[in-house]
Formats: C-alpha cells, structure tokens, sequence
C-alpha cells in the first residue's frame, strides 16, 4: 500500500474543522483487517476522534450496506459515546453494561453506535420474555407501548433476529431483534392529518429533545415516529419524518446574531378553530402566546423560534 498520498488525505481531512470522525469500507477481503487497519490507524494518528472500520463495524459481504452501516457507527458513535461518559460520570466505580440491539449487553467501553440503535426496544422485548417466564410463559407476543413508539415482536422459545434492516432510511447491516414499531402518542389536537402531504423537511438542532418533543408532539400534535440516540423524527398523517430534532451539536456555542438560522415559520391548520385549538394547546402547556397585528396567535418554541397559527386560504398553500 502506498501510504504517502493517503497520509496526505488523511491530514488534509483533518484540518477541515466540519469532518471529525472517519468511515473506512474497502472492496474484499470482508473479514480481514487488511487493508482496512493501515487507514484506520493513519486517521486515528492524525486526531480524527471517532473512526469506524467495516471490517469491525460490519464484517460482511456486499460493500454497500456494510458501508452504510460503518458511516452509521462513525457518525452515531460519538454521540454515543458523550452520552455513556455522562453516565459514568454520574456513577463513579459502578460497572456500566448498556442494552444492544441484538438483545445483548455491552460493557461500557465496547457500546457503539451502530448497536445502540432500537436498544431500546429490545430491552423491551428481553424484558417481556423474561416476565412471562416467570408466568410460565414461553410463547408470547409482546406489546411495549411508550411515550414514543409501540414495539410488537414475537417470541416462540427463542428471540428472531434480523440481520439486515433499515431505521429512518438508513440501511444496517448488523443483528437486530425482529421487532415491528409502530408509531404512538402525540397527536391531542387531530389537526395535522389532512395536510400531511403539503408539509416540507425541517432538520433542527436543539438543546433539550425531550423539551423539544413536548412541544411539537404534546402541543402542537405531531406524531414522533421514530428515535434515537440524541435524535427524535415527528410527522403528520403516517408519513416517515417532516420535522426532525437532534442535539448531536451538544457543547457547541449558540448561533449568534450573524448566523443563518430558523427565525419564524409558520403552521398553516384547516380553519380558524383549528388555529384556536393549538393556541390553547400552547397556552395550556405554558407557552406564551399573544396575537400579531393581524391576530395571528404568535408563540415560540423552547429556543425562540417563532411559530405563528395561521388558518388555510387557498387549496394549494403549503402548511409550512
């Protein structure tokens, strides 16, 4: 292997302030360090903090999803990572094991990203089988409803896995429980489902998720279909996601006056008594809200962003 024009990428990578961790999936050989291991240990010389290889991360054939499962880790790992440290923090000589996806524990030190993903839900799913054992049980279909999701799966005397699955779009290659998740909570005020579809992509970065979920699932009624480590996805009417929050830029400083950012946007509901429901929704939950010029109910979100309710006009206006 020629390392002198790959050391020279890896170091120009690395003085790019926005890259900050490495996903490495080379063609065969699959199963072998080589030649995976020279690059990872180039990038983690140069300082790149998290840096993921296939052939640890998703030791498989078929380049394609054993890449997308790297990047996965790569980008998730970090977050992970701060979130466990916090943990620990909290509980200083205690030994840590974090639930995976699989239905499995994982020493502290050895939780990645890509197996912290629906961890959640297999916790749940351990925990019923174990249950119903103690019942007597040994075949049961579990129902684990939450705030978040409803997770179904089936248990026969042993746990099904999936090897290959897909999360909010992104395709993993890597075992899995074989748990079905449904979409629950949210949706108080019923307003959202018809307008659906007119509803565009809004990615925003945030302090608190759970604040931020109380305000736009439990106020203004969206439904949250999916969530992960430092990240919740919320829609209207079934679709996968049309608002998502994430607080994966944790630590770092607040957007000051000169930068670009969400300043107002706009919910545009069926009719005037919609809009009246979801001032009264905010209101309820504590959130100021006061009337525009044109009495408009104006309010905003827990990072000030103003949200103005406004009433649909016409057949084609987008909701937002």
């Amino acid at each position: 292997m020629r390392t002198a024009p790959i050391t020279s990428i890896v170091k120009h990578l690395n003085q790019l302030s926005s890259v900050s961790a490495v996903a490495i999936a080379l063609t065969p050989p699959w199963n072998s360090p080589e030649p995976e291991k020279p690059l990872a240990d180039l990038a983690r010389e140069a300082g790149f903090a998290q840096v993921s290889a296939s052939h640890e991360a998703s030791p498989s054939i078929r380049l394609v999803p054993r890449g997308d499962t790297t990047v996965a880790d790569a980008y998730l790992s970090p977050v992970l990572r701060r979130y466990v440290a916090q943990v620990a923090e909290s509980l200083p000589g205690t030994p840590l094991y974090f639930m995976q996806a699989h239905g499995g524990p994982a020493r502290a030190d050895g939780f990645t990203g890509k197996d912290a993903i629906l961890s959640g839900p297999a916790g749940g799913i351990v925990g019923a089988v174990r249950t119903a054992g103690w019942g007597g049980f040994d075949r049961i279909i579990s129902f684990d409803m939450g705030g978040t999701s409803t997770d179904v799966a089936l248990y026969d005397g042993a746990f099904e896995r999936r090897y290959e699955t897909e999360v909010a779009g992104v395709r993993l290659r890597a075992p899995m429980l074989a748990i079905t998740t449904v979409a629950a909570g949210g949706d108080p005020l019923a307003i959202l489902d018809a307008f659906w579809d007119r509803i565009g992509h809004v990615h925003l970065k945030v302090a608190d998720l759970d604040r931020a979920v109380r305000f736009y699932r439990d106020t203004l009624g969206f439904t949250l279909t999916h969530r992960m480590p430092g990240a919740a996805f919320l829609s209207a009417g079934g679709y996968h996601h049309h608002v998502a929050v994430n607080t994966w830029a944790a630590g770092s400083p607040p957007a000051s006056e000169n930068d670009a950012r969400l300043l107002h946007w706009e919910f545009v509901l069926p009719t005037p008594d919609h809009v009246s429901k979801a001032a009264s929704s905010l209101r309820a939950a504590g959130f100021e809200t006061s009337a525009s010029a044109s009495g408009t109910p104006v309010s905003a979100d827990p990072w000030n962003i103003r949200v103005a309710l406004v009433a649909d006009t016409s057949a084609t206006q987008p909701i937002i």
